[in-house]
């Protein structure tokens, strides 16, 4: 199926349908290429003829294991840098954000770290259940529950340490989203607002509900359209606050992500060649 089809029946763009197509990549050789490894094996009893030979079953394990990772690493870097070669006019001109999760999960070296690190987690499934089918049933769906934690809640989080505070933009809502381009004269461009709010002249903080009924006032009224946001806002005795990540937080980001998942994949890998080894 094309991007072109894909974002058809999904009805979104094919920009966006590149990325989910990505996203799901590591599921998918975590399901077809690791889950099978060592569950076919088992499953048709050939483990007694592979793993009696002269250079020993965990070593077999392993060098299998290590080829296939190697293969997948190198196939889907190039992946995620070609997405992310088409994706940066994109951010350049702050249409997309390279924090959305989208995006930060389909960087080149991201992408790589997901697959490795799905490849290892299907051949543990594999090696604990023994029958394909039912390890590819397993693998599917505990790296899809990963990746929708991932995608839905540890991105956010990850993004929430860290980060710096200011007072010189003006009010753009109250959700997450990118500051982009108004943000550049003060050194924010390419960052990532994370949360937003508003305080009176005391210090007091809104609660959200109030918060947003001020931003309501200040663009909602015919005459306040033509007024300065800042300026009315400070008329009103109030400033608005947003926290936020600077763009040179980014790729410290990306190495932990990645630190975590090869992390991951590599104790799975490990965890498989120790029940290999015990295996009878």
């Amino acid at each position: 199926m094309s991007c072109e089809s894909l974002a058809i029946s999904l009805d979104v763009d094919p920009f966006s349908a590149m990325f989910i197509v990505l996203q799901v990549l590591p599921v998918l050789i975590g399901v077809f290429v690791g889950a099978p490894l060592l569950a076919r094996e088992l499953e048709t009893g050939t483990f007694r003829f592979t793993w009696t030979q002269a250079v020993g079953r965990a070593r077999h394990v392993l060098t299998t294991f290590a080829l296939l990772a190697a293969s997948v690493a190198l196939g889907t870097l190039v992946l995620g840098l070609l997405l992310n070669w088409y994706a940066h006019p994109f951010d350049v001109i702050g249409v997309e954000s390279q924090w959305q999760s989208g995006q930060f999960d389909t960087t080149g070296p991201m992408l790589a770290a997901w697959a490795l690190s799905a490849l290892g987690v299907g051949t543990l499934i594999g090696a604990v259940i023994g029958r394909t089918v039912a390890a590819m049933a397993v693998a599917s769906g505990a790296l899809s529950g990963l990746l929708v934690l991932a995608f839905a809640w540890l991105v956010a989080r990850l993004e929430s340490v860290g980060t710096l505070s200011t007072n010189r933009l003006a009010p753009m809502g109250l959700g997450i989203g990118h500051i982009g381009l108004p943000g550049a004269q003060y050194g924010l461009k390419a960052s990532w607002l994370v949360r937003a709010w508003i305080t009176t002249a005391s210090g007091h903080v809104l609660s959200p509900a109030a918060a947003a009924e001020v931003i309501a006032r200040l663009y909602d009224g015919p005459v306040n359209r033509k007024v300065d946001p800042s300026r009315w806002l400070s008329a009103h005795h109030y400033l608005y606050w947003v926290s936020y990540q600077p763009a040179g937080h980014f790729w410290i980001f990306q190495l932990v992500a990645v630190v975590v998942l090869v992390a991951l994949g590599a104790l799975a890998a490990f965890a498989t060649i120790a029940i290999v080894s015990r295996r009878a």
